[in-house]
């Protein structure tokens, strides 16, 4: 058995290094480093396939609402950040929590409220409260939002600044996803940033190693001044974002009826969303990662294990989603998908994995296995699981299938809030 202990591992040798990264996307890093302080460990590993990367830089500045907290307007980026790290913490990615505490600490937001971000009822306000607990109640597994809670977090904050902290929770399901599956690298000098705040809250790095490199620092500031540092860089991603997503609407029904004819599903919860910019963001990584021209694994196996992820997370509209494309792809049986979301699938046992996929065909039992261990949070991905996957799948298809299952979780946090706001 291999001795690699993360999917990071695995990956390594086929990382996209620096250099090349900068040549195509230097603008876009820079704007990240100027948020965070360092340049992200994972970048190389989305570039591994491009439109990971892509949707990545697609999805950060628009669900961040870029670059209106950073002016202070509401929600500001404190408020984000510090809705972001209770969602982390909630779903345990522990790479996440010390990025969203970042942003938090360098956006302004109390010290004191991050440091009780597992404990609502000791916030310092309601209204901190309201959004800790919606935070939270979106993205642990199975969801313990309730619609109570979620008519006091918009009585606190208004329909345009609650929606904005609700699709930074949201987008935190695919960070969260991505990252925690992954077990990438943190880096040292954002933890030594962090440590003292989160470390009060018990915060560990859990599965991720802290390793220190050469990149350079930049260091906290005021948010208005960060943005100012942003501003060189910026044309740059504003002119690739229209590039992006030429064509798409940003209104919903017309994102609805675009997403039906690419792929076969509509997507209903994208139409139910108020904000343009988000409807525009969203339906453009849902078409880009189910464009056939751009798939390495193949869009009717992302069909295939979507079925199993939404039935391993308890969501209904998008299992129907995933059956209904998989179906318009050509896969007329099903039944095997639905065995192996149903069968508790022991991941550290080889005999009972060998047994249970015994007449499945290498590829297909290592994209199962890998969405079987995506599927709890954190995600459960186990020297067996790796080991499938190395054998079976290619870096590129690899990373195709952990960004898939990612916007899937991004979805389901969607349609979670959507869930217990039509209860209000």
């Amino acid at each position: 058995m291999s001795d690699v202990t993360s999917l990071a591992d695995a990956l390594s040798s086929s990382v996209i290094d620096d250099t090349v990264l900068h040549e195509r996307h230097g603008p876009f890093m820079e704007l990240a480093r100027r948020l965070l302080g360092v340049q992200s460990n994972i970048y190389g590993y989305m570039e591994i396939w491009p439109t990971a990367f892509r949707s990545y830089n697609l999805m950060v500045p628009n669900f961040f609402n870029v670059p209106f907290p950073l002016l202070g307007l509401r929600p500001d980026a404190g408020l984000l950040g510090t809705a972001m790290y209770a969602s982390s913490r909630a779903a345990q990615c522990m790479y996440c929590s010390a990025h969203s505490c970042t942003i938090a600490q360098r956006g302004g937001a109390d010290i004191e409220t991050l440091q009780q971000a597992l404990n609502p009822e000791a916030a310092a306000s309601a209204g901190v409260r309201a959004v800790l607990q919606v935070a939270a109640g979106m993205s642990t597994m199975p969801p313990s939002l309730t619609p109570v809670e979620v008519e006091d977090f918009y009585d606190h904050y208004g329909q345009q600044a609650a929606d904005w902290l609700g699709h930074a929770v949201a987008m935190m399901g695919f960070l969260n996803k991505m990252m925690d599956a992954m077990g990438v690298d943190l880096e040292a000098k954002l933890v030594d940033e962090i440590q003292a705040v989160a470390g009060a809250s018990d915060w560990t790095p859990g599965r991720h190693r802290v390793v220190q490199d050469e990149r350079s620092f930049h260091a906290a500031t005021s948010p208005k001044r960060t943005l100012l540092s942003m501003l060189p860089f910026m044309p740059f991603a504003i002119r690739q974002d229209g590039l992006w997503t030429r064509g798409v609407p940003t209104n919903g029904r017309k994102a609805v009826a675009l997403l039906e004819e690419l792929t076969g599903y509509g997507f209903p919860m994208v139409g139910r969303i108020r904000q343009g910019r988000i409807v525009r963001t969203l339906t453009t990584m849902l078409r880009d990662n189910l464009s056939p021209t751009e798939s390495r694994l193949g869009v009717a196996t992302k069909h295939m294990a979507g079925v199993v992820y939404a039935i391993g997370i308890g969501n209904d509209e998008l299992r129907r989603g995933s059956e209904s494309m998989a179906r318009e792809s050509g896969v007329r049986d099903l039944s095997r998908c639905h065995d192996i979301a149903a069968e508790y699938v022991v991941l550290e046992d080889a005999s009972f994995i060998d047994a249970f996929f015994r007449d499945d065909e290498p590829r297909f039992k290592a994209v199962m296995l890998l969405t079987k261990a995506m599927v709890p949070s954190p995600s459960n991905v186990t020297p067996l699981v790796i080991e499938a996957v190395q054998d079976a799948l290619e870096p590129a298809e690899i990373i195709e299938l952990v960004t898939w299952l990612s916007l899937l979780s991004l979805l389901h946090r969607l349609r979670v809030l959507q869930d217990a706001s039509s209860q209000v």
